[in-house]
């Protein structure tokens, strides 16, 4: 028996999974809204992820997004 089965069958009422739970959902919803910068649903968010990309060229936006890339990284 490995140590996670286990702690499984030690815990019959379901405590240890309960208190993964939270754990779990919050991990899958990041997986999930990180999927979509790897496959985007749609021609129009491919699209609009190189518009972004684009406009991050260009000399107003440039600056801002520097700005705020320094800032957050203090």
């Amino acid at each position: 028996m490995t140590p996670r089965s286990a702690r499984i069958a030690a815990d019959p009422d379901g405590e240890w999974e309960t208190g993964l739970r939270p754990e779990i959902v919050k991990r899958q919803a990041l997986a999930h809204r990180g999927m979509y910068q790897y496959a985007p649903p749609s021609r129009f968010h491919v699209w609009m992820n190189d518009v972004t990309i684009r406009a991050i060229n260009l000399p107003g936006i440039r600056g801002l997004v520097r700005r705020g890339i320094e800032r957050q990284n203090r």
